[in-house]
């Protein structure tokens, strides 16, 4: 496979990932047309460049943008979880813990009394 197609393809992935963010549902098969290849292509892509999946990264990137929002806005977990297009506040509680180690409002909390650990994340680099 040429590698300049399929870090074209993840470019492109990225591009329509970030621009669709907030909207629930968002699946896999909308970014592999959007890209002009099959879902399998798509994931095969993935794998090979970032070492994981469209839906890894899809959900990574809403934790990191979750984690900007919390410690930079006083929007609940629930406004959070809606804006990024979690199917309910469930969802973000259940991916936060499981990369965070613990749950979003204990984060925020955490964020608040340590501000030495935040790590600085521009919205606009995701």
């Amino acid at each position: 496979m040429n590698s300049e197609k399929a870090a074209l393809t993840i470019d492109h992935a990225r591009q329509f990932i970030r621009a669709n963010l907030s909207r629930p549902g968002l699946r896999i098969d909308d970014i592999a047309n959007y890209c002009g290849v099959s879902r399998r292509v798509l994931e095969r892509r993935f794998r090979e460049i970032l070492k994981r999946s469209p839906l890894e990264e899809i959900l990574d990137l809403k934790i990191r943008c979750a984690k900007v929002m919390l410690s930079s806005t006083s929007l609940s977990v629930t406004a959070i979880s809606q804006h990024l297009g979690f199917a309910d506040v469930k969802s973000l509680r259940l991916h936060f813990r499981a990369t965070e180690g613990m749950p979003p409002g204990k984060w925020r909390r955490h964020q608040k009394t340590d501000r030495g650990k935040i790590i600085g994340v521009n919205l606009r680099n995701l």
